[in-house]
């Protein structure tokens, strides 16, 4: 009689990666931001002055409406995510189950086959084997799986970190540009040099993002690492859970010696 033993691992496809890939303000939007004032100034200079309070409060009211559909994208994303991750615990706790309904079947059909006392102690023997074998891949996978989904949560976390502080940064130097903008325009509201000033430190302000932006991009990368050591981890259990298995039925052989091949 052949056992046959079902895989515990499942791996989680490419689009998990995909899907943790972190929303952020598009660069786009910060082009929109910077321009809003400029065109409504670009005829006259002096109406950049007259239409600031307005046009600024545009300004804060789009990077406010950013921040919050930020906040919701991260939201959707980690219900997406935590679903993901326990949909992949419920198809695992499944298919242990019927793992062990299968194996309980199979060991009934060795005992039955041991006639003799040193036959029926190889049995029991080996069949203590096999479920030490069991346990000790399935611990490794269980380790394996959570330690990649808490280095996932973590990593996602840093990055939104790292997000929301160069989210800060622009919004400050907007900020500052914006105030230095007014300041300057009850000073002189007709020189052209207020809007001059504002654009270049707008444009300062998008570049840095935009440039902080490109530079921050290795979530993927790191998942994907992550992913990479669960899956060594996995076969690196499998094949000591085969090793053990072959010890075991070896054992098993040798103790129903010629009648070994009805086992």
């Amino acid at each position: 009689m052949r056992l046959v033993f079902n895989r515990q691992n499942i791996t989680i496809s490419a689009s998990i990666a995909i899907m943790l890939m972190l929303a952020t303000i598009v660069s786009n939007n910060s082009y929109a931001i910077t321009g809003v004032l400029d065109r409504s100034a670009a005829k006259k200079p002096n109406l950049f002055c007259e239409n600031i309070d307005t046009e600024t409060a545009k300004i804060t009211d789009k990077m406010t409406s950013l921040s919050d559909k930020l906040t919701l994208a991260w939201t959707d994303q980690d219900q997406q995510v935590e679903t993901r991750f326990q949909k992949i615990e419920t198809e695992v706790a499944a298919k242990r189950t019927q793992a062990e309904t299968n194996l309980n079947s199979n060991f009934a059909k060795l005992e039955a086959k041991a006639t003799t006392d040193s036959q029926k102690q190889a049995v029991q023997d080996y069949e203590i084997a096999v479920r030490d074998a069991i346990s000790v891949r399935r611990t490794a996978f269980d380790l394996a799986r959570q330690t990649f989904q808490d280095s996932v949560k973590e990593q996602v976390a840093l990055k939104r970190s790292t997000v929301l502080n160069q989210q800060d940064a622009f919004k400050s130097s907007v900020d500052s540009a914006i105030i230095a903008a007014k300041a300057s325009c009850l000073d002189d509201g007709a020189s052209t040099t207020v809007r001059t000033t504002y654009q270049t430190a707008m444009k300062a302000a998008r570049d840095t993002f935009q440039s902080n932006r490109t530079k921050d991009n290795s979530v993927k990368n790191q998942i994907q690492t992550f992913a990479t050591t669960r899956n060594n981890a996995f076969k690196s259990a499998k094949e000591t859970f085969k090793a053990s298995l072959e010890t075991a039925k070896l054992a098993l052989q040798q103790a129903f010696g010629e009648d070994k091949a009805s086992i």
